[in-house]
């Protein structure tokens, strides 16, 4: 009867009315978390990092860490040819050096541009071995921030995980996306510690020691330094650069005490003089998660 099919049709109406409102309060609930946790991260980072534990390796070697940075400083000074893998003086540094200078780390942000959609589309090379350290580091990203990790198809900006058979310990990315193919170059000793850490730079994260405010929390010691690696610990120009949350002495972006020492003694300390911010392992903090976080903001 017309009436039974209007009553029918009224409640097949209400139903996926029902149905669509129930979806959308769903989606507004996730967002609502999301922007929660956002909050919650932003405000453990305005007292410093906590280490997230479950990031930690402890079968990472401080002294193959250190070297990890110890080959980054050298590609970005010149003194070390990636083509080549020889080290050269730095008088004879390539005309790119003064550019990547300018991407001299710590937790700010600028040069390179967050990811779109905050997606970062990946391929590794056949013939890099050990493929679990970079699944394992991508995987803590994922669980932690809100980027995302997708095998790479067509997509115009990506990155790719290549093989560096020239030197044992080099492990090197650019800032930020830089847009094209942007390559994150390991050795077969690059641990997934220093996977992580590279990849914090291709999400946006720098050095943590050159920060804008950095005097209010540590002590450059500049006559320790190399006189090739002083441009590492110069502080960043406010200008062009952002710091994010407090300053965080446990960030996995963080340079060890004698980092680029001439004579063994420190060249970054604590304002009481004090080196015991530096333990291992290192790992992910509450704030290198905020800061990558908020650097993907507007996406």
């Amino acid at each position: 009867m017309l009436i039974s099919q209007i009553t029918k049709n009224g409640l097949r109406f209400w139903a996926a009315l029902l149905m669509i409102f129930a979806s959308q309060c769903a989606m507004l609930a996730e967002e609502e978390d999301l922007d929660t946790d956002l909050l919650l991260l932003a405000a453990l980072s305005l007292t410093g990092g906590n280490q997230i534990t479950s990031s930690c390796d402890l079968k990472t070697s401080s002294s193959s860490f250190q070297a990890m940075l110890r080959s980054e400083a050298q590609i970005m000074a010149g003194t070390l040819d990636l083509q080549t893998g020889n080290a050269v003086a730095a008088l004879d540094a390539p005309a790119w050096v003064p550019s990547k200078r300018n991407q001299a780390r710590a937790l700010l942000y600028t040069g390179g541009q967050p990811w779109t959609g905050r997606v970062v589309p990946y391929v590794i090379d056949s013939d890099v071995p050990d493929h679990n350290r970079i699944q394992s580091a991508i995987a803590i990203l994922e669980k932690y921030t809100t980027i995302r990790f997708t095998t790479w198809s067509t997509q115009s900006n990506y990155v790719r995980f290549t093989r560096y058979t020239l030197r044992s310990n080099i492990c090197f990315s650019a800032v930020g996306m830089v847009g094209g193919m942007q390559k994150v170059q390991l050795a077969d000793e690059c641990t997934y510690t220093s996977v992580l850490h590279e990849l914090g730079h291709a999400l946006g994260a720098m050095h943590e020691h050159q920060r804008t405010d950095r005097d209010t929390y540590v002590n450059i010691i500049t006559a320790n330094i190399e006189t090739d690696y002083l441009y590492a610990f110069d502080k960043v120009s406010a200008a062009s650069y952002t710091d994010y949350g407090s300053y965080d002495f446990n960030s996995i972006m963080h340079y060890y005490p004698t980092a680029f020492s001439t004579n063994g003694s420190p060249t970054i300390t604590k304002k009481d003089g004090s080196t015991d911010y530096y333990t291992f392992p290192r790992c992910l903090t509450t704030s290198d998660v905020a800061g990558i976080d908020w650097f993907h903001r507007n996406e």
